[in-house]
C-alpha cells in the first residue's frame, strides 16, 4: 500500500513551505515564531513528565494504601453487629 500523500515532504515541499513562511511573517519575525515554538515544545514535554511522574507516584501510593489498610468487613463492621446484637 501506498503512504498517505500528506506525510510525503520531500525536499522541495519543505523548500517551498519555508518560502511561504518567510513571505508571511518576514525575516525578522521568524526567529521570535521559532523561539516561541522551541519553548512550546519544551514545555508540553515538561508537562508530559510532570504528569507522568504523578500518575507514577499516585500509583505508587494506592499500591501502599492497599498493602497498609486492612480488608474491608473486618474489625469495624463485627465491632457494629456485636453491639446491636446485644440490644
Amino acid at each position: 500500500m501506498l503512504a498517505p500523500l500528506a506525510f510525503t515532504l520531500g525536499w522541495a515541499e519543505i523548500l517551498l513551505i519555508l518560502i511561504v513562511l518567510l513571505l508571511l511573517f518576514g525575516t525578522s519575525r521568524l526567529p521570535k515564531l521559532g523561539r516561541s515554538v522551541g519553548k512550546t515544545i519544551v514545555e508540553f514535554k515538561q508537562g508530559m513528565a510532570d504528569a507522568k511522574a504523578i500518575g507514577n507516584s499516585q500509583g505508587e501510593q494506592k499500591a501502599l494504601d492497599s498493602k497498609q489498610s486492612p480488608p474491608a468487613g473486618t474489625s469495624e463492621q463485627s465491632s457494629e453487629k456485636a453491639g446491636t446484637s446485644d440490644s
